[in-house]
């Protein structure tokens, strides 16, 4: 059954539609693998496979790569066929130059019939332009063409990995950033980077090297996680100490030259990355925890204290020991102190007009800032006249009348102890006359 162009996304070479080339050059690695097996797909591809026509059969080592390149491709044809590769193996044309280029060509010519079923618009024409001859060149020249391979392309890629890939805030580890999945993302970068890179060119590419996608994890980690990476280098310590039987190697001091100049005191990024996850997942159930327990049965929540409420001034009545609103206010709802701070009446202000407000109808900007005595609202004041506060407006209803009626219960029982102390005396001293 063919592929359709209706029926998958294309690769047209143009930003923002269809494929990336990233996404093209997986979907090409994806469809190779399974017809030859990973490591011929990829040499395929990426045009690295054997010079055949460079190859100097009367020298030793010529002759020994060819062999060699020889058994590679039967055990390639038995992924299609054993019986067909069986046959083409103990035959003599098998083992010829001639035989092996002519193979690797229909092999191209394949790869390139799947191209044309993935490639429309400029990347279409391109690969017309180029022609089946150089299908073994196609994927370094879709690189270069559409700006994958470009120097200043390329080269801010790399510029972002070596900061650890920041976000549009500038900021590497955000945070309580998702750490598997941030990780995931450097790994995919590095990987990136090495598949740009020529394969004779991986081992001088240092942005390429896990060591430096350790370095760059450290340099930009949250202060956070230094306890899990500081596990990881003694589990480091460790074991070279085991190794070498020195038991000096293991100390907290920092070798300075070491650790500027050198990559042995990085730690595995397997196991650095193990510790960071590990690490992670216990800060997640405390986040988890901290988010979901506000407000829930079975966990604190903090409470403002008394002292707080207390030093609290109503901006309804001009109170303390409350807030404007509450059911305890005096003033009500609606009222507004005019002694309240002046961004908090101008707010009121604008939002309601220097006239009445629309919910009482009298509710004005008062301009006595002095405050009304709580105790003569409640209904009771014992301090009376020597009182600092105001005695003005309403006072409470039946409160007032219970205080009220106390008051005179206590006034009655003093007057009656009096009296009885003074009939007392008056007996006492009948009582001793002669």
């Amino acid at each position: 059954m063919s592929l359709s162009k209706e029926a998958v996304v294309m690769f047209t070479g143009k930003p923002g539609k269809g494929l990336t080339f990233e996404e093209f050059d997986n979907k090409v690695m994806s469809w190779a693998r399974k017809q030859y097996g990973h490591v011929y797909a990829k040499q395929l591809w990426e045009d690295t496979l054997v010079n055949l026509n460079s190859l100097d059969l009367a020298d030793d080592l010529d002759y020994y790569k060819f062999q060699e390149h020889c058994e590679f491709v039967y055990d390639v044809l038995t992924h299609e066929s054993a019986k067909h590769a069986d046959t083409l193996y103990s035959s003599a044309k098998f083992w010829t130059v001639k035989w092996q280029t002519e193979n690797r060509q229909r092999q191209y010519e394949k790869l390139y019939c799947f191209l044309e079923t993935r490639c429309e618009g400029e990347a279409e024409r391109q690969l017309r332009a180029q022609g089946v001859e150089k299908t073994r060149k196609l994927r370094k020249h879709f690189f270069e063409r559409f700006g994958s391979g470009q120097p200043i392309v390329l080269q801010e890629r790399v510029r972002k990995y070596m900061l650890a890939m920041p976000d549009a805030n500038g900021v590497s580890f955000p945070p309580r950033v998702n750490m598997p999945d941030k990780l995931d993302q450097l790994e995919e970068e590095r990987n990136y980077l090495l598949r740009m890179c020529p394969k004779e060119k991986h081992r001088d590419y240092e942005e390429g090297k896990e060591t430096t996608l350790v370095r760059n994890i450290l340099n930009f980690l949250p202060a956070e996680y230094d306890d899990a990476v500081q596990n990881v280098r003694n589990l480091m310590r460790i074991r070279e100490m085991m190794e070498s039987g020195n038991v000096n190697l293991v100390t907290n001091l920092d070798d300075a030259i070491k650790i500027n100049y050198d990559t042995s005191w990085l730690p595995p990024y397997n196991e650095l990355r193990v510790g960071l996850v590990n690490a992670w997942l216990k800060f997640k159930r405390r986040w988890d925890e901290s988010s979901t327990s506000k407000g829930k049965a079975g966990h604190p929540v903090m409470m403002a204290s008394d002292e707080v409420n207390a030093e609290r001034t109503c901006y309804g009545c001009g109170r303390k020991g409350h807030s404007r609103g509450d059911e305890i206010c005096t003033a009500g709802k609606d009222a507004v102190w005019g002694g309240a701070p002046k961004a908090y009446l101008d707010k009121i202000a604008r939002k309601f007009g220097k006239g009445p407000t629309p919910n009482s109808g009298k509710r004005t900007l008062s301009e006595d800032p002095k405050q009304i005595c709580k105790f003569y609202a409640a209904g009771y004041c014992k301090w009376a006249d020597r009182c600092n506060f105001l005695h003005e407006g309403p006072q409470g209803g039946s409160k007032s009348l219970v205080i009220i009626k106390e008051v005179e219960k206590e006034k009655a029982k003093e007057k009656t102890k009096e009296n009885q102390k003074g009939a007392a005396k008056e007996i006492g001293s009948a009582k001793g006359q002669p």
